[in-house]
């Protein structure tokens, strides 16, 4: 622990220890009247329980620390920002570090490891052998046995037992769960449609009734959650009440609220018909806080969001201006301050005045993600007749915000897919 940045934890426990007295102070016994003798054994205990922390400082994962996968043409380790190795490459597979946890496959078995390359726990054999599982979000993972799902902890223990037909990821403490939905069967074995849908706490007690015929995937977002029930969505609070159920209030009967989206930095966006759709944005009471006008959108981050003209993409701000006129052919999320855009064949980061600041031949671009994001050069764009498409004969890089390559992510013939049971819905 970093005593520099820990003075209200020392407090704390000065503060208890303090209250409660020790050795022959008794209880009740303040620090005024602690001699030099009594303060020295205070320290120590005070010491003593800090150096205690240690054995648990994996328990939450550092916001600071981000570790990126990479294959060495042979096996699979971790880079930091900077491109160092920090974890030599030792596993068969690894996945991207999410909540200070990795999901690798090592030579005998599945494991989630920390941030040191340390095993922080493998599946359980009564866990075994399992559908699928997620990478972690708010603090647990899903997982499937037996077309069953529940939930483990980062330490792998399961608050939540495997008994629901389906379930979505945790968010703002809260997680959608399912009752009597049904595998969609080939060629979507994982999708699973119909039954009823409630939400559970982290300890899985039920908070909101099975009562909802959809959720939305994201969960619950700035406090609310979008879903449906007797052939109409609205959006629901954390109480599981009605909060807002959008509508367009015109004169023109036709211009109807035909489509919802979740809450993103305290807006929504709504497309209505009628001579559209337009898509507008109501803020967290239901009123309009930017009217429909736009032919799409998408969801605000970091105080911008992408529009569609219906020819192009372009970026507004929270008022509706546009800031960042219409000129790209696909337009993602800003995350770091940057945007990944396409314009033809290759892709470009630009910063918040619209301008290029990493350009390349890249013909695939990712969001930057703790000062790296994930760019692919070469090869060509396979298309198959049952599966998904993807990128052969390339390689994917890491590059930093001067778009400087730091290391080799991998090449195409190094990955075999989301792998191993791993389930990215």
């Amino acid at each position: 622990m970093n005593l520099c940045t820990s003075n209200k934890f020392i407090r704390q426990i000065l503060a208890k220890i303090c209250k409660r007295g020790i050795g022959p102070l008794g209880i009740g016994a303040t620090a005024m009247q602690m001699n030099r003798t009594q303060w020295t054994a205070c320290l120590t205990l005070l010491v003593s329980l800090i150096g205690s922390l240690g054995t648990h400082a994996d328990e939450k994962p550092s916001a600071a620390v981000h570790l990126f996968p990479f294959h060495d043409g042979s096996k699979w380790g971790y880079v930091n920002s900077r491109g160092e190795v920090v974890i030599e490459p030792t596993f068969r597979e690894a996945h991207d570090f999410v909540d200070g946890r990795a999901l690798v496959q090592t030579e005998k078995e599945l494991a989630f490891i920390d941030d040191k390359g340390k095993i922080a726990f493998t599946m359980p054999d009564n866990l075994k052998p399992f559908d699928w599982m997620t990478s972690f979000a708010g603090g647990l993972a899903r997982f499937s046995v037996k077309d069953k799902c529940g939930y483990f902890d980062r330490q792998g223990k399961v608050p939540v037992e495997p008994k629901y037909d389906d379930a979505g990821r945790f968010s703002e403490g809260l997680a959608a769960v399912n009752e009597g939905a049904k595998s969609a069967g080939f060629p979507r074995p994982f999708v699973r449609e119909g039954g009823k849908w409630g939400f559970i706490d982290t300890t899985g007690r039920l908070v909101i009734p099975m009562r909802f015929s959809w959720v939305d995937f994201h969960g619950f977002s700035d406090g609310f959650a979008l879903v449906s029930a007797g052939g109409t969505s609205f959006y629901i609070d954390k109480t599981g009440m009605t909060a807002i159920t959008p509508e367009y209030k015109s004169n023109d009967p036709k211009r109807d609220v035909v489509s919802k989206s979740r809450f993103s930095e305290g807006l929504a966006a709504i497309g209505t018909g009628y001579k559209g759709p337009f898509t507008g944005f109501i803020d967290r009471t239901g009123k309009w806080e930017i009217e429909p006008k736009f032919h799409g959108a998408g969801d605000f981050s970091e105080g911008m969001v992408s529009v569609w003209n219906g020819k192009e993409h372009g970026y507004s701000d929270r008022t509706g201006r546009i800031v960042i006129k219409p000129q790209f052919d696909i337009a993602k999320d800003f995350s770091e301050g940057l945007a990944a855009v396409k314009k033809g064949e290759h892709w470009s980061f630009i910063d918040k005045q619209g301008k290029i600041v990493i350009s390349g031949k890249f013909n695939d671009a990712e969001n930057f993600k703790g000062g790296l994001a994930r760019v692919h050069e070469g090869g060509e764009f396979e298309r198959t007749l049952d599966g998904p498409a993807y990128w052969s004969k390339g390689t994917w890089y890491y590059i930093n915000r001067k778009g400087e390559k730091v290391h080799r992510c991998r090449d195409d013939k190094d990955w075999r897919g989301p792998g191993f049971g791993m389930e990215s819905k």
